[in-house]
């Protein structure tokens, strides 16, 4: 049970114990105390729960994407073979303060508990309605694990007026005593039940932004917390100096309840167990879910981008010639070029180069991707005569492609037309052609805008349905609803491919930048990017297609790296939207509705990064999260993709931002 936002010296670090008579006198004597027990990272709501329930820390924002890791739902849902009502999360704040769900992908949506939030948290009555609520779901439903919030102590802070805030902990006080006892009256709870009773985080010290007001920074206020537990298997009247973690609340839970934690980091709260430390929770992979989180855990620790590479060279190294040029052998060929910027190991672009030599006479219908390979490998080559060899032959292979590229758009391959177009562009930027890289511009232009009208005029035409080859899988479009905007571009894969393709070309152009980089382009820059992020789940979640995924996080991460999209957004408004796609201006949402939506799932920091923490976007959860699907990384392409994707670092919830004894020095 959390007591949502209150400091350790409002409860038992208050000598006079002023606030929580009752815990002190009738609850302390029955468990054990912990008098150092620290969040030791993002001190708001929902990544402390969200670090509770998985037994890591998690740094998502209020409002943000799930958890990354299983949970203990999962695991005991999974383990014990406990239907859904067995297992309850009961959250008094509303959605934004907490997802019991995870993004983890061998778990998902498979293992989640039994909810009830938003009960309330702006009066006490709110606070006495999630007690009731858990006494309902015990008489109920006899569950065997519940995690609860009670959030009227946290949002009377906010208030700024201290009297309410500590009124909130009186009355929390008394709900908590009351809880135990009904406990304790229950035939089948009584001597059977551990309540562990702890804050998600404090509130700021005096002197720090707006003191007891506020929380999220990494002051002893909001870091150092409350945790008493009683139970059958606790001591009683004891007390545990040493330091213990939000993090060990999972682990401990698991040992008192007999199911395993293995992905947790946290460890087992031994010091307070009455019994002999038994060794229930060894966090071993013991079902076939756990298992493969495991390995998919084990494999996204690793350097992915080396492990990729690698696995590349070990089964193409010695048969080039099985890489006859392709998409899929484009898009392989640049994420090796990726890892080479990456990991600067020279093996990666001497295997590109190499193919490279042995397709420079490449022509017919797929000479454009050998061209899209040659024009990247210039860029990471130092010898001038083996740069004019490939640019020669890339010369040669634009010659052919560039008036083809117009019809090969009319066939409507998304992915074809996209790979040519960022080949010219890019063969553009190092032969510094201006106009070829203005033609392709123009050129994709054109083209999105034909797909726009062709939209546009079925929807005027009066049809009230979109054609088929329009409709967006598994959703009908009502006749009272607005059309969603340029449905042509929800599927897989067309939106992904044109937005890597104008991320591309907005990105590189370096030579003429002011020049290529034309309102239009901008414009559908931040319009793509729309469509994208519309298609995820939740915000720092990933899109159902790994491929998918990988491709969208390249492209929006070319923003991040050399254009700033957020000005972008800024500078351009829903006028220009209608001069670039005339006559289809209906089918748009709001213009604050897009950078909105924009902001909001991809480009908003995690938590408030005044207080010093880092400024985690919500693409680098997705970006982390794509590490866990590395398993699925098998076909060429996707192997590409995801090389271009993800760079070698460790996943963001891995280290607590406050150092811990465990992880250094406190």
């Amino acid at each position: 049970a959390v007591m949502d936002g209150v400091q350790w010296s409002s409860t038992f670090g208050d000598p006079e114990h002023k606030y929580i008579p009752k815990m002190w006198k009738e609850l302390r004597p029955q468990g054990t105390l912990y008098k150092n027990f620290y969040n030791n990272d993002v001190t708001i709501t929902r990544a402390g729960h969200s670090t509770i329930a998985t037994g890591t820390w998690q740094k998502n924002r209020n409002g943000g994407q799930r958890h990354t890791l299983p949970t203990i739902f999962n695991y005991i849902r999974d383990e014990l073979k406990l239907p859904k009502e067995k297992v309850w999360a009961i959250i008094g704040k509303r959605d934004y303060a907490y997802d019991p769900a995870t993004s983890f992908p061998a778990y998902l949506n498979k293992f989640n508990p039994s909810l009830k939030i938003g009960i309330g948290e702006s009066s006490m009555k709110n606070d006495l309605e999630v007690y009731q609520k858990i006494l309902e779901v015990m008489e109920k439903h006899q569950p065997k694990l519940i995690f609860a919030n009670f959030g009227v102590t946290d949002h009377m802070a906010h208030s700024g007026i201290w009297e309410r805030h500590t009124k909130a902990i009186r009355h929390q006080d008394e709900l908590f005593v009351k809880l135990w006892k009904k406990i304790q009256k229950s035939p089948r709870y009584k001597d059977k039940t551990t309540l562990i009773l702890t804050n998600d985080h404090g509130l700021a010290d005096d002197g720090v932004f707006e003191g007891f007001a506020q929380h999220g920074s990494l002051d002893e206020g909001c870091r150092h917390i409350m945790f008493l537990i009683l139970g059958p298997d606790i001591k009683k009247g004891a007390s545990v100096k040493k330091n213990a973690y939000l993090i060990d609340i999972a682990p401990t839970v698991g040992e008192l309840l007999g199911f395993q934690t293995p992905l947790a980091h946290g460890e087992v709260l031994k010091d307070c167990l009455a019994r002999k430390y038994l060794g229930l929770n060894r966090k071993e992979a013991r079902t076939k879910t756990a298992k493969k989180a495991v390995q998919m855990d084990e494999l996204a620790r690793k350097n992915v981008v080396k492990f990729l590479a690698d696995k590349v060279i070990e089964k193409y190294g010695n048969s080039l010639d099985s890489l006859e040029p392709s998409p899929d052998v484009a898009v392989l060929l640049w994420g090796m070029l990726s890892a080479y910027d990456k990991e600067k190991n020279e093996r990666y672009r001497d295997f590109v180069q190499a193919w490279g030599e042995k397709n420079l006479e490449t022509n017919g219908e797929n000479a454009g991707y050998a061209g899209l390979v040659f024009s990247e490998l210039i860029y990471r080559l130092r010898d001038v005569k083996e740069k004019m060899k490939f640019l020669n032959a890339a010369r040669k292979i634009a010659d052919e492609v560039a008036p083809e590229l117009e019809r090969i758009a009319s066939e409507g391959e998304a992915k074809e037309f996209a790979l040519l177009s960022i080949f010219l562009s890019s063969f553009g930027e190092v032969a510094k052609e201006r106009k070829l890289v203005l033609k392709t511009t123009n050129l994709i232009l054109r083209h999105l805008r034909a797909l726009d009208l062709e939209v546009a005029e079925a929807y005027f035409a009066g049809l009230r349905e979109l054609p088929k080859e329009f409709k967006e899988e598994d959703e009908l479009v009502k006749e009272e609803e607005v059309l969603p905007a340029t449905p042509t571009f929800q599927g897989i894969p067309d939106k992904s491919w044109f937005l890597l393709a104008l991320s591309f070309i907005r990105s590189h152009g370096l030579p003429f930048q002011e020049e290529v980089d034309v309102l239009g382009i901008r414009a559908e820059s931040v319009l793509q990017t729309y469509y994208a992020v519309k298609d995820l789940p939740g915000a720092g979640e990933n899109w159902p297609n790994p491929l998918q995924s990988a491709l969208n996080i390249t492209a929006i991460k070319e923003y991040f790296c050399r254009r700033n999209l957020d000005k972008d957004m800024e500078a351009i408004n829903y006028f220009d939207l209608v001069r670039i796609r005339p006559k289809s201006s209906e089918l748009f949402p709001r213009w604050n509705e897009i950078t909105g939506t924009i902001r909001n799932t991809i480009y908003r920091t995690n938590y408030n990064v005044r207080f010093g923490l880092p400024p985690y976007r919500d693409i680098d959860f997705s970006e982390d999260l794509l590490r866990f699907y590395i398993g699925y990384a098998k076909d060429d392409m996707t192997v590409g993709a995801f090389l271009l994707a993800l760079e070698p670092r460790r996943h963001v919830p891995y280290e607590p931002a406050f150092p811990s004894p465990r992880n250094g020095s406190d």
